[in-house]
C-alpha cells in the first residue's frame, strides 16, 4: 500500500518538475552562457572534481549549475534572485560543492529545504529555517549548513543534565527535552548538530550509569536526610548532581538512586551526618526512691558546672532537666553517650533513703514541787545548744539516795563523748542511760512535778523535715477597713495563728552510726481569751543542732517560765467570824517556776523490714516501757521504797503492790519472760 502511494508520488513530482522544466523552457530558452555552465557541471559532475570560479553570476543560472553537479532536482521559487560570485582555486569535492551552495544561499538570506525527491530554495523570511531531514540517533551528520532536526537518546542521563549545558556550549541551535527526559530534540544546522552530539557524548557517559543503593540509619532521620541530600543534587556543579534521595520512615533507611560517583559521595555525606545527635534525643529516667523534682534541681546544678568547664560548649551535656511529677521521671535532652553517663549519676541519687524513727517526750517541770518534795533539781542543766543534760546530786527529802544509785546514775548518764562536726563541739551519752532517764521522769511524777505535754513517735525519713503540732489555730486581727461613705461600716481582715505545741525535728544520718538532730521546739500559750480581737500570746522556742548515736537519749532544757499565784489558806468556820476571822486564815503569793525538757532518742532504720518491725513494737507496746526502762525503773522504785521508810512514810500511803500512787502496776516493772531476775542487779 505504501509503495503505491510513494510510486504515485513519485510520478506527481516528477510531472511537476516536467511541467516546471516546460514552462521555464517555454519560458526563457537557455543563452549560451546556461549553457556553457549545464556542459561545464556535466564535465565536473563525471570528473568529481569541482573548480567554482563565478563573478557576479545570476542566481538562478549559479542554481542550475549546481542542480546540475549535485543531480539534484532543485525548484527555484519564483522570487529568488540576486548575484553569485565564488572563487576556489582550488577544486573540490561534490559534497564540499553543495555546502558551498547552502553557504551561498545563507549569504543572500535563502535556504534549501529538502522534500522527498527534490529540494526547493526558498527565502528564510518564509519560514524556511527549518529542514526535513531528520536523523534520529547520536551518530555524527555531514558538517553542513543544512538546517536538520535531530532526536538523540540518552542512555545514562537524564534531558535536564544536558539541555542546560548545550545551550551554553552551542546556544545557536534548539534544544528540548522529549518524553520523560529519555531523549532531547535538536534542531539547527548540520555542523551545529554534529557538535552538539558531541557534547552529548561526553555529559551521557557510561560513568552515569544510575545504580540504586539503600543505607540503613542508626541515628539521623530519615525525611531530613532526604531533603538535604536533594538540595544538594540540585546543584549542577556539586557530586551529588543527578542523584535522587527517597527515604523510607517507617524502616528509617534512604535510598539513593544515581551514578557510582553520585553513591560514593552520598554514602560520604550520610556516614557524616548519621552520628548520635546532640540536641535532639530526649531521654526519660523514672526515679524508684529519689523525689523527681529534688533531683532535677541537684542534677541541673551538676550540669550547670560541667557545661561550663567544658572546652568544647557544643559537646557539653544539658543544663536544663525537667522534673515530671506525676510520674516521678526526669526528662531531658542528650545524646546516647551522655545519658549513659548522667545514668551513672541518676543511680547513685536514686538509692532507698533511709528512716530514723525518734522516740520523743516534752514535759514540763515543775521546780516549786521538786523543792517541796526535797528533791535538788538544781543538778539537772544543760546548754540549749546541743549538749546532753547531766545528773549531779539527787536529794529525796532530807536523806540522800544511796551512793550506789547515785554511781550508777552518774555513771549511765553524765558519760560524754565529746564529737566534732563542722568546726563545732557536741556531747554524746552513752546508750546506757537511755531507760535511766525516762525512769526518773516516771518517779518525778509521783511528785506531781512532771506535766507531760508529749510523747511523740515519728517516723522521719533521712535529711527530710518531720512535725509535730498538738494545739489550735486562733484568729488574729490583721487590718480594719472603714468605709468613708458608711463609718459604721468596718471591715476586718484576720490572719490565722497556730498555738500550742509544735515539734519539728530534721535527721541526718552520719557515718560512725551517728543521727544529727535539727530540732525546733516552740510552746505558745494563749493568756487571753480566743474572743479577743488581739489575743496575747506566751511563746517558749527553742532551736539546736545536736548530733547523737544510734539509740542514744538527747535532753534538751533550760526553758523557764515563771508564773505568779496567789494562794489563800482557811480554817473551816473559824476563818468566817467577825473581825478575828483573819485570825484563822493566810494570803500568800507563790511564783512557779516550770522548766520544759525535751527527750529524744533516734533509731536508725535500715531497711523496710526494719521499719516495719519497729512500727509493730510501737502499736503493740503503746506508751509502755522498753525492756531497759522497766528494769531501771523497778531498782529505782526499790531503792525509793527504802528512803521512804527512812522518812517515815506509812504503807497507807503506798498502794497494795507496795508503790506510790500512780506508779503503775507490778506488771510495768518485771521484766520479760526470758529474762532471769536476778539480773536486774547486774544491770
Amino acid at each position: 500500500m505504501h509503495s503505491k502511494k510513494r510510486f504515485f508520488y513519485t510520478l506527481f513530482i516528477a510531472a511537476a518538475i516536467s511541467v516546471s522544466a516546460c514552462t521555464m523552457s517555454t519560458a526563457a530558452e537557455p543563452d549560451q552562457e546556461e549553457l556553457n555552465l549545464i556542459k561545464a557541471a556535466q564535465e565536473m559532475r563525471a570528473a568529481g572534481r569541482v573548480q567554482l570560479n563565478f563573478k557576479d553570476l545570476d542566481m538562478a543560472k549559479f542554481i542550475r549549475f549546481m542542480s546540475e553537479l549535485l543531480g539534484e532536482n532543485i525548484l527555484v521559487n519564483p522570487g529568488v534572485s540576486g548575484k553569485v560570485s565564488v572563487v576556489s582555486p582550488k577544486a573540490v569535492t561534490l559534497k564540499e560543492a553543495r555546502q558551498v551552495m547552502l553557504s551561498v544561499l545563507e549569504m543572500n538570506n535563502l535556504s534549501i529545504q529538502d522534500m522527498e525527491g527534490y529540494s526547493k530554495v526558498v527565502p528564510l523570511s518564509t519560514g524556511g529555517t527549518a529542514s526535513n531531514m531528520i536523523v534520529k540517533g547520536d551518530q555524527s551528520v555531514d558538517p553542513s549548513d543544512t538546517i536538520m532536526v535531530q532526536l538523540v537518546p540518552l542512555s545514562y542521563v537524564k534531558a535536564g543534565y544536558v539541555v542546560s549545558p548545550l545551550k551554553t556550549a552551542i546556544p545557536q541551535i534548539q534544544i528540548s527535552p522529549i518524553g520523560n527526559g529519555s531523549s532531547v530534540l535538536l534542531v539547527g544546522k548540520a555542523a551545529l548538530l554534529s557538535r552538539a552530539v558531541g557534547v552529548i557524548r561526553a555529559i551521557d557517559a557510561p560513568d552515569s550509569i544510575r545504580t540504586i543503593k539503600v543505607c540503613t540509619l542508626q541515628y539521623a532521620n530519615a525525611k531530613l536526610l532526604e531533603a538535604q541530600l536533594n538540595a544538594v543534587a540540585k546543584d549542577a556543579s556539586s557530586k551529588l548532581a543527578g542523584m535522587v534521595a527517597v527515604s523510607d520512615e517507617r524502616t528509617k533507611r534512604v535510598i539513593l538512586v544515581g551514578s557510582s560517583q553520585n553513591i560514593r559521595e552520598a554514602d560520604r555525606i550520610i556516614k557524616s551526618l548519621d552520628v548520635p545527635s546532640r540536641t535532639e534525643n530526649f531521654h526519660v529516667y523514672r526515679l524508684k526512691n529519689a523525689d523527681a523534682k529534688t533531683v532535677a534541681e541537684q542534677l541541673s546544678q551538676i550540669l550547670s558546672v560541667a557545661a561550663k568547664l567544658s572546652p568544647d560548649p557544643k559537646g557539653a551535656m544539658p543544663s536544663t532537666v525537667v522534673p515530671d511529677l506525676p510520674t516521678n521521671s526526669l526528662v531531658f535532652t542528650a545524646t546516647q553517650e551522655q545519658f549513659n553517663s548522667l545514668k551513672t549519676i541518676l543511680e547513685q541519687l536514686d538509692t532507698q533513703p533511709k528512716q530514723v524513727l525518734l522516740r520523743g517526750m516534752i514535759a514540763e517541770v515543775s521546780l516549786n514541787k521538786l523543792n517541796s518534795a526535797g528533791i535538788d533539781w538544781a543538778a539537772w542543766g544543760g546548754d540549749i545548744f546541743g549538749s546532753i543534760v547531766g545528773a549531779g546530786n539527787i536529794q529525796l527529802g532530807n536523806t540522800a539516795v544511796p551512793s550506789d544509785i547515785q554511781t550508777l546514775y552518774q555513771s549511765l548518764i553524765t558519760k560524754e563523748e565529746l564529737v566534732e562536726r563542722n568546726g563545732s563541739t557536741y556531747s554524746v551519752t552513752n546508750t546506757q542511760g537511755a531507760g535511766l532517764v525516762y525512769a526518773y521522769i516516771k518517779l518525778l511524777n509521783k511528785f506531781d512535778a512532771v506535766n507531760v505535754l508529749s510523747m511523740p513517735r515519728l517516723m522521719c525519713t533521712d535529711n527530710l523535715q518531720s512535725s509535730l503540732q498538738v494545739g489550735q489555730v486562733i484568729p488574729q486581727l490583721k487590718g480594719s477597713l472603714t468605709n468613708q461613705t458608711n463609718t459604721n461600716s468596718v471591715t476586718n481582715s484576720y490572719e490565722y495563728k497556730d498555738v500550742g505545741l509544735i515539734l519539728t525535728v530534721t535527721p541526718h544520718i552520719r557515718s560512725g552510726n551517728l543521727v544529727a538532730l535539727d530540732i525546733e521546739q516552740r510552746i505558745e500559750d494563749l493568756l487571753t481569751t480566743t474572743n479577743s480581737t488581739t489575743p496575747i500570746t506566751s511563746k517558749r522556742e527553742v532551736k539546736t543542732s545536736v548530733l547523737v548515736a544510734n539509740g542514744e537519749t538527747v535532753v534538751i532544757g533550760g526553758l523557764i517560765k515563771e508564773a505568779e499565784k496567789e494562794l489563800k489558806n482557811r480554817v473551816p468556820l473559824f476563818s468566817y467570824i467577825p473581825l478575828i476571822g483573819n485570825l484563822f486564815k493566810s494570803q500568800e503569793k507563790q511564783r512557779e517556776k516550770v522548766d520544759l525538757m525535751i527527750f529524744l532518742t533516734p533509731y536508725i532504720l535500715e531497711t523496710p523490714q526494719h521499719a516495719s518491725k519497729i512500727t509493730n513494737e510501737i502499736i503493740t507496746d503503746g506508751q509502755k516501757l522498753s525492756e531497759a526502762e522497766r528494769i531501771l525503773m523497778q531498782r529505782n522504785n526499790e531503792d525509793y521504797l527504802k528512803s521512804t521508810k527512812q522518812q517515815g512514810i506509812t504503807r497507807e500511803m503506798l498502794d497494795p503492790h507496795g508503790q506510790l500512787s500512780g506508779m503503775g502496776t507490778s506488771d510495768d516493772v518485771k521484766p520479760r519472760e526470758k529474762a532471769p531476775a536476778n539480773n536486774t542487779d547486774k544491770q
